[in-house]
């Protein structure tokens, strides 16, 4: 924006025709010029982003460990019958791993893109 100064003056409208073919043509181009630098930018965001990443994937492996250590303890002292505690035992497995594996796949989520960029041109500046 700043390269053509988008947005630092007005620009009039001379309501010259335009060579839309033209610029149709120009298209397919313009897109592969887009998307090869968005994914220029992607590359880099990843490099950065992945140090991150693993440390939160680190984190969430050592917080899930802890759970299931504590659960572990909780139900050695139980007074329970045996069968009851390993049903209990796996029940509460289970909902570990589930809340642990829906957070997992959040932190993926919100800290990766997606591989190929969606490009949508929406004007043509025509000077």
């Amino acid at each position: 924006r700043h390269q053509i100064g988008l947005g630092t003056r007005n620009l009039p409208n001379r309501r010259a025709p335009v060579n839309i073919p033209a610029l149709q043509r120009l298209l397919s181009d313009a897109v592969q010029a887009a998307s090869t630098w968005f994914a220029r930018r992607r590359n880099d965001f990843e490099d950065a982003i992945n140090t991150q990443l693993n440390e939160a994937v680190a984190a969430l492996d050592t917080l899930k460990a802890n759970k299931r250590h504590h659960l572990k303890l909780r139900l050695e002292g139980s007074a329970m019958a045996e069968p009851l505690k390993r049903a209990r035992h796996a029940a509460a497995l289970q909902d570990i791993d589930d809340i642990f594996d829906d957070y997992l796949c959040w932190i993926e989520d919100a800290m990766t893109t997606e591989e190929r960029p969606w490009v949508s041109v929406v004007c043509a500046i025509v000077a």
